[in-house]
């Protein structure tokens, strides 16, 4: 009888182990596949957001363009501005 209560706390810790185990497997699948989504997820935004700002730097050179054709000197004179606040910036 002795024998017996301990091969059944054996076979008991078997299979308490092996569930455990499988348990684990279970959750490590989960959490791969919620990887796996969360990233696919990232990566759709990042090439939407790159597309946005694509298509602002598309609009910036047209507009840009256009007004270096219409009023030249003022384009220009503003675009210096620009680059003095910009160095301004980036000194302090």
């Amino acid at each position: 009888m002795v024998q017996s209560a301990s091969s059944h706390e054996t076979t008991y810790g078997k299979s308490t182990g092996q569930h455990l185990k499988d348990k684990a497997r279970s959750d490590a699948r989960k959490v791969e596949s919620e990887l796996q989504e969360a990233a696919h997820s990232v990566a759709d935004q990042g090439r939407e957001m790159s597309e946005n700002v694509q298509a602002v730097a598309n609009n910036m050179k047209d507009a840009f363009e256009k007004s270096m054709r219409e009023k030249p000197l003022t384009t220009l004179a503003m675009a210096a501005a620009f680059a003095f606040v910009l160095g301004a910036i980036w000194k302090s």
